[in-house]
């Protein structure tokens, strides 16, 4: 089970210190009753997206420690699920709502939709909003796929709609060092090796189930 496998160790720590700030917040929500006046609100939200494997065999999984060490922390949803088959409709329902009558990974036209999204919302009501995508060959690039990085544009929804801005994409190099610079929202997005779709073992380890 390869679990960020190739995401870069220093990116993981951000991740880790991002999610840490959102997750007790989402817990402190998860127990507020509905009739509270004001709800807390996170400095920043990291949202992690991986894929293709059961709850079963992450949660609990020694193959996943670092998946595991936030879940102690913060909000275990277990009734989520995808609505549908192969990845790209789910990702783009995920972000807005609806797949917009995708119904495959076929490589669309960027910006094809104006429909609202996550992203557009957030910059309208003047919030911050990036994506970092690893393996996206450069800032804004609307590149479908890249075999060199296992970079797929199907797992990045922001690319369909015209009012994202697709300079609003960043590589996964480009993801802060200093954490308190993250912005309100970002989106992380492994590539096919580190999103538990692809790669049983990376290069250079032992054949053996690889761990973050």
């Amino acid at each position: 089970m390869p679990i960020a496998g190739s995401i870069r160790r220093h990116v993981l720590k951000a991740l880790g210190a991002a999610l840490a700030l959102a997750t007790p917040s989402i817990g402190i929500w998860d127990a507020m009753p509905a009739s509270a006046a004001a709800m807390p609100t996170p400095d920043h939200v990291v949202v992690v997206v991986m894929e293709n494997h059961g709850y079963p065999q992450v949660i609990g999984s020694s193959s996943a420690p670092y998946i595991n060490s936030l879940k102690t922390g913060g909000a275990n949803l277990t009734a989520s699920h995808a609505i549908t088959h192969p990845s790209q409709p789910n990702y783009l329902a995920l972000f807005s709502g609806g797949t917009l009558g995708i119904t495959d990974d076929s490589c669309y036209t960027p910006g094809f939709s104006s429909a609202a999204n996550l992203g557009s919302e957030l910059i309208a009501a003047g919030r911050s909003w990036r994506s970092y995508n690893e393996g996206l060959p450069s800032q804004g690039s609307t590149v479908c796929t890249n075999s060199a990085t296992k970079y797929a544009r199907k797992h990045n929804p922001w690319f369909a709609f015209s009012n994202v801005p697709t300079n609003t994409a960043y590589t996964l190099a480009q993801f802060p060092t200093d954490y308190t610079t993250l912005l309100k929202i970002a989106f992380v997005t492994p590539n096919l090796c580190s999103d538990m779709h692809d790669c049983s073992v990376r290069p250079g380890s032992p054949p053996t189930t690889p761990t973050q």
